[in-house]
This record gives C-alpha cells, sequence and structure tokens, in this order.
C-alpha cells in the first residue's frame, strides 16, 4: 500500500464520465461504461489497497447499466411504433 493512501484507479473517473454521457446523451457510451467499469472493479479488488476510485468506478458502471438499459427500451419503442 502507498505511503499517504490509495492511488486512484486510472480509469475511475473515465467510467463516471462515459457512464454520465451513456444516460444523458450518447446511448453508446453507457455499455462501454458498464465494461469498463466492471473491470475497474475487478482491478481495484485485486490491487489490495493499492488502487482507490472504487464508488466512481461503481457509480459509472451503475450509470452504464441504466443507460443501456434505457436505450434498449428505446430501440424497443422505436421498433413497436415503427411496426405499428
Amino acid at each position: 500500500m502507498p505511503i499517504g493512501g490509495p492511488v486512484e484507479h486510472p480509469r475511475a473517473t473515465a467510467v463516471l464520465v462515459l457512464g454520465v454521457l451513456g444516460l444523458l446523451c450518447c446511448g453508446v457510451a453507457a455499455p462501454i461504461a458498464w465494461v469498463l467499469g466492471a473491470r475497474a472493479l475487478i482491478e481495484i479488488d485485486a490491487s489490495g489497497g493499492y488502487y482507490g476510485g472504487r464508488s466512481q468506478a461503481r457509480l459509472g458502471m451503475a450509470l452504464g447499466i441504466l443507460g443501456t438499459v434505457a436505450m434498449i427500451f428505446m430501440c424497443l419503442l422505436f421498433l413497436v411504433l415503427l411496426f405499428r
């Protein structure tokens, strides 16, 4: 463990930003945030306390999951309205 506390994981902030973008405006970013968030959490857990940023990665992954579900719902709604 480093002196002074854990180092933030290099992808923690990126996962959070992708999760927010995926939920609000760019649906393609949501599954990317989901996958990168899951990988970051695995790396944070395996680091033995070296990496921090677990809350950012976890929140970004959760937003990625919500954005992916919303994107799938909107695609299904579009298809229903298209073939109606």
